[in-house]
């Protein structure tokens, strides 16, 4: 199953084009689980040689672990 995580407060630029005076936000993100995503972030780095701002989402994962061999 394919959801969408909001992130409705997250209205951080993360495109921006000085020259033709043109910003885009990142709306949702595409996951198994939005519960799972703790929490979304745009970076705005000292270097960057793009228009395009890196995206950082932390999320949670859980696995079991199979100790059968143990």
């Amino acid at each position: 199953m394919i959801c969408f995580a909001n992130f409705p407060l997250a209205k951080v630029a993360a495109y921006v084009n000085a020259s033709l005076h043109q910003e885009s936000h990142i709306d949702y993100a595409v996951t198994s689980c939005p519960v799972d995503v703790i929490e979304f972030e745009v970076l705005d780095p000292d270097i960057n040689f793009s228009d395009h701002f890196p995206l950082v989402a932390t999320v949670t994962v859980d696995y079991p672990i199979d100790n059968s061999d143990a």
